[in-house]
């Protein structure tokens, strides 16, 4: 069976949510209270339900047993919001990402059962800050408070040479997840092409200019791995 998402609330953002899981191959229930919103997605998505997410009574529309992970979507209002991933929690969602617009409501949020919450502003904050202090790399994502999967142009230092040689896990105790290769071509009528292919990262590889690396460690080994 197909992972099956719950998205609740269709603004820009559910929306967006929707798209991405659909192109990604997963099935998508979406669900809001407003009809324009819901004829916006119905024909996008695998099922879309016009219900009051804050009425206990409303939600018995939806197939919660189907549903694996719930994305409450909605923005402003905070308080539909809050009773909203109650209710998730009451009905046995196993897993609930709450969009949060203050630190208040990330902290109420939690109390009533989300495991996880984002807060697009600050989140937003956060990368633009990081991109403009650290532009070589392209984006950079927290695993906990120490660790980082981090997307950044292969150094200098290390191009045109085998990942054996480099001993990068002893030296630098970072790792080489993935590599992202370009390759630049026209076709017949001499338009520009571009192509991306991903590689694992195998002793023998040879890293190119152009290529981009996937690497895991500490945010303070990657910090002197960049300096390279």
């Amino acid at each position: 069976m197909d992972k099956v998402f719950a998205v609740i609330g269709l603004g820009s953002f559910g929306r967006q949510l929707c798209s991405t899981f659909i192109e990604r191959g997963a099935s998508v229930i979406a669900l809001d209270n407003q009809a324009e919103l819901i004829d916006k997605v119905k024909e996008e998505v695998t099922q879309a339900i016009r219900v009051d997410t804050t009425d206990n009574e409303s939600l018995a529309l939806v197939p919660f047993e189907d549903i694996q992970t719930a994305i409450v979507a909605i923005g402003e209002n905070i308080e539909a919001s809050i009773l909203t991933t109650a209710l998730l929690k009451r009905k046995g969602v196993p897993y609930i990402l709450a969009r949060a617009v203050s630190e208040l409501h990330t902290q109420v949020l939690r109390q009533v059962g989300a495991d996880e919450v984002v807060n697009l502003e600050i989140d937003e904050g956060i990368k633009i800050a990081q991109r403009l202090a650290a532009p070589d790399i392209s984006d950079r994502f927290q695993i906990g408070s120490a660790l980082s999967l981090v997307e950044m142009k292969a150094p200098k230092a290390i191009q045109h040479k085998q990942l054996h040689s480099l001993d990068l896990r002893n030296r630098y105790r970072i790792s080489i997840v993935a590599i992202y290769r370009s390759t630049h071509s026209v076709d017949e009528v001499g338009n520009p092409l571009k192509e991306q292919t991903v590689l694992f990262a195998e002793p023998s590889t040879v890293l190119e200019e152009q290529d981009t690396i996937l690497i895991v460690g500490k945010n303070e080994d990657i910090d002197k791995f960049r300096e390279l």
